[in-house]
């Protein structure tokens, strides 16, 4: 039962990843260990398989729930990890999974657990420090995140590089997920501690929470975490970069109006220009002629 290739992969664990629930069951009632791992870290189909994966934590990347309630039922670790540090619980958030992600929690999973180092999952980037709130947050999944922190989540964790939930979901969009954060005192001012990049898009040391969601284009977003205390006018600490000119160069017109009616510098200087300049040079001219007339308006008033 628990003949295993050269990398480690079992009978059971082909079964658990593939959703072969009969012949799961079968394997277990004759004696397949549960807490088999992988021993090395090899590609499957295009897939990277890590070093460490168990039955469990390969039921939970396809999503094969009947099979991961089978495995925990009969003694799998429900905190075993791969070598990065990733368990069963991170996947099920980062599927937004709440039924599992529940489960997990209600059968002993940590809601504490880190990433241990960087590494690649579904094409994105899971960084050092990395939490299942974290990636419940990135998919916007807000029962997961009401979970997470009532099992006693950190809403304030953050990577090594310094961002936080409230990060993830705001430079997504993720509006009730940052909205139960923020309820539970996650950091509207919070801000990266290391420049870094998530695929092609570089995010510079000091970048904040509204940042993100001007980037990314989220008006109720943005109006939401200017509602709470987001600091309209933060710069990051790279290239004194603000949100306005992050939504003049992605032609964000919505979120201009926005952050220019809540006060955000039409003048404001970066290492780069001006939020005018940019909007002109990425081609956006609706949005320079509106940071001019909000500069002309701003004249008169004055």
């Amino acid at each position: 039962m628990n003949s295993a290739t050269p990398e480690g992969v079992t009978p059971l664990f082909i079964a658990s990843a593939d959703g072969h629930e009969d012949i799961a069951s079968r394997l277990i009632d004759n004696g397949a260990d549960v807490n088999a791992a992988t021993t090395v870290t090899f590609d499957y189909e295009d897939v990277t398989v890590y070093k460490g994966c168990t039955s469990l934590l390969a039921a939970a990347a396809n999503r094969r729930t009947r099979i991961a309630n089978m495995l925990i039922a009969q003694g799998a670790d429900v905190n075993a990890r791969i070598e990065k540090g990733s368990n069963a619980l991170m996947i099920s958030a980062s599927y937004g999974d709440s039924q599992m992600v529940r489960y997990l929690l209600s059968k002993g999973a940590d809601p504490h657990a880190r990433i241990t180092k960087d590494f690649m999952v579904k094409g994105q980037p899971a960084f050092e420090g990395g939490t299942s709130l974290m990636a419940a947050a990135d998919v916007g999944d807000a029962e997961s995140v009401k979970a997470l922190i009532a099992a006693g989540s950190d809403v304030n964790a953050a990577t090594k590089n310094g961002a936080t939930s409230l990060m993830a979901a705001a430079a997504k969009g993720r509006l009730e997920a940052a909205r139960v954060l923020v309820a539970y005192g996650a950091d509207v001012n919070a801000r990266t501690t290391e420049a870094f990049k998530i695929g092609q898009d570089p995010v510079p040391k000091g970048s904040s929470v509204l940042g993100g969601a001007a980037f990314g284009g989220f008006p109720e977003t943005v109006q939401f975490l200017i509602d709470n205390g987001a600091n309209v006018n933060a710069k990051d600490d790279d290239f004194d970069i603000d949100a306005l000119f992050l939504a003049a160069m992605k032609g964000h017109l919505k979120v201009a109006k926005i952050l220019v009616g809540n006060g955000a510098d039409v003048y404001a200087e970066t290492k780069m220009g001006t939020a005018h300049g940019a909007a002109l040079h990425y081609g956006y001219t609706y949005i320079a002629q509106y940071i001019n007339d909000a500069r002309k308006k701003l004249r008169e008033n004055q």
